[in-house]
């Protein structure tokens, strides 16, 4: 159907412009871009939306505003370019004109400086106390360019933003070198929040300065005032001395003042201390006297947040305190999500865990996880054997936990050889609700305790299984094929498996090994490191091995390929591991038999890893050129974070 005939098909059947701004709800800008160019009528209903979602995060973006240039583009002039003001007011009012429609605002510290600064007047015209302008900082050869403002955006319901400093800051000729008299952003930025107070519902602040004990009281007066607020997330940068870390009670200052309405909470940073005087005695007392340029007082909330879902409090240095962790865990009855925090050591860690149990309890007050689904320990500390998560489980109804994550998990041993450590057979109680299980970053973990996982959780599709030590985290091949895999809607594999012979049936065991892989239909990330031990007793890297007979179709004269038993897996995306070329085994089994049949049997593939990221750029192999004809897309390296 041609885009003219679906155009007056629509408009007979419906309220055109009804329908373009419900459907542009569901839209990014650069799909509502191309819904534009479709027709002149879908331009004049799609192009207010355009401006409904507003991304200035970079800094490119905010020159290009303002003086249709590039600064990127600039850098290498000798001469700074003249810049025609006239043509910059026009640009900002045909920006301004739909700014009413704004929801979503995305911005950095120059689009904030430059337009806090122009609706100055405006923040604070309802305010019962005026705030004098700050001293004017923009240079008078720039201020032409800001003497029409963007008006007042009052109707945002998602704020995003970044107080980092842009980079090129420090050159004469930059657009933005003002910004190095601009005035502090945060008095500003939190009016300006709540002159979004009624509509704003997810706030996230990224790399907030580290604050005085007055920013903290404005940023929760700020957030005490958002009625709707449902999602904030709040990134402070890690303090690089002591003094400049915050208290523990600042966590406590900012929980408190949020609204009932809250469903996720998360403030990244680090704290000190144990805030317990400020907890008790100072800032939850309702008649504190605590004002900021309003004066009026900071009052904490009483109730709990019967809708929160998702918590992550920052890490702390040397561990919470139990007391501390249950005022913040006793508003929070409804908790699906949490990343568990430090605990302090020298406390009594077990009386977290009563805490737990007394609020299993129907006829207290609270059913705390009893709705717990997701449990993070990415900060284990020196529990890193997992008895504090393990005890947190063991409170989750069974069957109900969904994802678990842990950070420098140190499996246990026991007596019996035949059993497994605690943490796993906690978390294997839920071996039928469990769909993403990730152990990073690992000190040690059993092969049984992997093949616990691989023949228990019928619903899992992601299995993340990383350490260091490749020796210290491998599955056998004894364990890998003793039982079947009832893990079948696998989406995500990423393990070490020791595949060296061993044993007197090992051709049939690898046979069995591959078929358990090619069984994984959904399987999308494959990451196989084959684990062998140095003379050193140290493991070798995964570079300097290879996944035996893998990659190989075999031959009627050599050893036997398993290539064809992984053909099920038509939805792989990625192929990492132990297949670099600079290995012999590896470079012996691909032949152009082999590369014919990876491309044709795994159609969507992206990455497959033959080389390291640093030998990316001499990516020569007798059968590689072949495949970046077929595939000029398909890359030959792990990408780097």
């Amino acid at each position: 159907m041609s885009p003219s005939l679906l155009y007056k098909n629509c408009h007979k059947f419906f309220a055109l412009l009804e329908l373009i701004e419900n459907l542009c709800l569901w839209l990014d800008n650069k799909h509502i871009l191309k819904l534009m160019l479709t027709s002149k009528g879908l331009y004049d209903a799609a192009a207010p939306c355009l401006w409904r979602n507003v991304n200035l995060y970079d800094d490119y973006r905010v020159e290009l505003l303002y003086t249709n240039s590039n600064y990127k583009r600039k850098q290498g002039d000798d001469e700074p370019q003249k810049q025609d003001s006239n043509d910059s007011k026009k640009r900002v009012q045909t920006v301004a004109q739909p700014t009413f429609k704004t929801r979503s605002l995305e911005a950095g510290y120059a689009f904030l400086s430059y337009y806090l600064e122009g609706v100055h007047d405006s923040l604070y015209m309802e305010a019962e106390k005026k705030v004098p302008r700050p001293h004017n900082w923009i240079s008078d050869d720039r201020a032409s360019f800001f003497s029409k403002p963007i008006p007042l955006i009052t109707k945002l319901r998602r704020l995003d933003v970044s107080l980092q400093g842009p980079a090129l800051r420090t050159s004469r000729r930059s657009f933005f070198v003002d910004l190095r008299q601009a005035p502090a952003i945060t008095p500003r930025l939190f009016r300006f929040m709540t002159c979004n107070a009624k509509t704003l519902t997810d706030v996230c602040l990224r790399d907030v300065p580290i604050p005085t004990l007055v920013d903290i009281r404005h940023l929760c007066r700020t957030i005490s005032r958002l009625e709707c607020l449902t999602h904030l997330t709040i990134d402070i940068p890690l303090a690089k001395t002591r003094r400049q870390k915050l208290a523990c009670s600042v966590v406590l200052m900012i929980f408190f003042c949020c609204p009932p309405s809250l469903v996720s909470f998360k403030l990244r940073t680090t704290v000190c201390g144990d805030g317990q005087h400020e907890i008790l005695e100072s800032f939850l007392t309702p008649s504190v006297e605590d004002s900021d340029f309003e004066e009026k007082q900071v009052l904490p909330r009483q109730g709990p947040l019967p809708n929160l879902k998702v918590l992550e409090l920052p890490q702390h240095e040397t561990g919470y305190n139990t007391n501390l962790l249950r005022a913040v865990l006793g508003h929070c009855p409804a908790l699906e999500e949490w990343d568990v925090p430090f605990v302090d050591e020298r406390d009594d860690v077990v009386g977290l865990v009563d805490f737990f149990q007394h609020n299993k309890n129907p006829e207290t007050t609270g059913k705390h996880l009893s709705a717990l689904r997701h449990l993070h320990y990415t900060h284990p500390g020196t529990d890193g054997k997992g008895e504090t998560a393990a005890a947190i489980i063991e409170m989750i109804p069974e069957n109900q936990l969904e994802s678990l994550t842990f950070h420098g998990y140190e499996d246990t041993i026991p007596d019996d050889p035949n059993n497994l450590g605690r943490f796993t057979r906690c978390f294997l109680l839920h071996s039928t609700s469990l769909v993403s299980i990730k152990l990073q970053d690992m000190d040690r973990i059993e092969s049984k305790t992997i093949k616990g996982i691989l023949t228990n959780c019928e619903a899992l599709e992601t299995l993340v299984l990383t350490c260091p030590e490749t020796m210290l985290s491998r599955l056998t091949l004894d364990d890998a094929t003793i039982n079947n895999w009832k893990c079948v809607n696998l989406k995500e594999l990423r393990m070490a498996v020791d595949l060296r012979p061993g044993y007197p049936n090992t051709h049939k065991m690898l046979e069995k090994f591959y078929n358990q892989l090619g069984v994984l239909k959904n399987l999308e990330i494959l990451d196989l490191m084959s684990a062998c031990r140095r003379p050193n007793h140290t493991s070798a890297h995964y570079s300097e091995t290879a996944m035996t007979c893998m990659l190989s179709l075999g031959s009627l004269d050599g050893p036997s390929g398993f290539l064809n038993s992984l053909a099920g897996l038509k939805n792989l995306r990625v192929l990492l591991g132990s297949f670099f070329l600079k290995n012999p085994e590896t470079s012996n089994m691909l032949d152009k038999d082999e590369v014919k049949w990876i491309l044709d049997n795994w159609p969507h593939l992206e990455v497959i890893e033959f080389f390291s990221f640093r030998d990316r750029i001499h990516t020569s192999h007798k059968h590689i050129n072949d495949m970046k004809v077929q595939r000029p897309n398909l890359q030959f390296f792990r990408k780097v974070n």
